[in-house]
């Protein structure tokens, strides 16, 4: 019996339905730019189906999306350019909705609630804030400029806090934490990362909780030789990080979880957290992630003989 073959007519019609289908569905992964135009083409052409796909498809771009949307409709609204400051800010209640019924996230749209509560003066101090965060997550790279990020951050926070911004909050936190990491102030650093962790589980802020997850894990880790404590946090942080598919941050995650075993003495286990690390490494092409990994591994193999 001969294998079957498709018609004329039946290949054109796949064709057609190939052709129909990459219109309407994104076929790969794209950039974080261009994932903003085509969302925002779509948007402008209401196509909420493809809105919807994009937004499934591309679950961590989302988040800054909205946000960029955001500030950018009320900086149109404090210019009196008031209705494209609402063709902003329907967007990015569009798109944060669809992200609450796709994922069952309900940061983004607290973020929008936030416009209608806010008077202009405070949405002034919204923006004032977020430059200041930003400005301190810049300072904080250079040794001389923490203590200047420090105070940075903690007036981005006062107004943060003012405002009511509790998702703002959260992420100041977390910049504040790391620099404290940086200034070699475990105890600070793990005092503001819990912090961020409680705030960003109020405010159902996922990518956020992993990344504070991550943090307390490795401040316990590393500063506090507590492996039981990490093992714990950084646990929970491969957990939600695998859940929202934050590759990038997976691998840095079991790299982590890989040291603790092996500060512990337990090889076995070390072992299989390294083998996650090539296999995450590899697909993110990190050829420095996985020349360490191998490395590591080369050095537990022959320790257990």
């Amino acid at each position: 019996m001969g294998r079957c073959r498709p018609t004329g007519n039946l290949l054109l019609h796949f064709f057609v339905i190939f052709c129909i289908s990459s219109l309407v569905f994104p076929q790969t992964k794209l950039s974080e730019d261009e994932f903003e135009n085509q969302l925002i083409k779509a948007a402008a052409d209401k196509r909420q189906d493809l809105v919807v796909t994009l937004v499934e498809s591309h679950r961590l771009f989302v988040k800054p999306f909205v946000d960029k949307t955001i500030t950018a409709s009320i900086k149109m609204e404090l210019r009196s350019e008031k209705q494209k400051a609402q063709q902003k800010l329907k967007i990015a209640t569009n798109v944060a909705s669809i992200f609450e019924k796709i994922f069952g996230e309900k940061s983004l749209n607290t973020a929008v609630s936030y416009l209608s509560l806010w008077s202009n003066e405070q949405k002034l101090e919204k923006l004032l804030a977020d430059s200041l965060y930003t400005l301190g997550t810049k300072l904080r790279a250079k040794r001389t400029q923490r203590d200047s990020a420090l105070t940075c951050y903690r007036q981005a926070l006062d107004i943060y806090r003012d405002i009511g911004d509790e998702r703002g909050e959260g992420t100041t936190l977390s910049g504040m934490g790391f620099t404290h990491w940086l200034k070699n102030e475990p105890e600070l650093a793990l005092s503001n990362f819990k912090d961020a962790l409680e705030i960003s589980e109020r405010v159902d802020d996922i990518q956020l909780v992993g990344n504070s997850l991550n943090y307390v894990g490795s401040v316990y880790w590393y500063f506090f030789k507590d492996y039981i404590e990490a093992i714990n946090y950084l646990a929970r942080a491969e957990s939600v990080r695998n859940e929202i598919g934050d590759t990038v941050n997976l691998g840095k995650t079991v790299e982590r979880m890989a040291f603790c075993y092996w500060d512990m003495g337990q090889l076995d286990q070390a072992l299989g957290y390294y083998d996650n690390s090539i296999k995450v490494h590899e697909k993110l092409g990190d050829e420095n992630r996985v020349a360490r990994a191998l490395y590591n591994s080369g050095i537990i193999l022959k320790d257990l003989g």
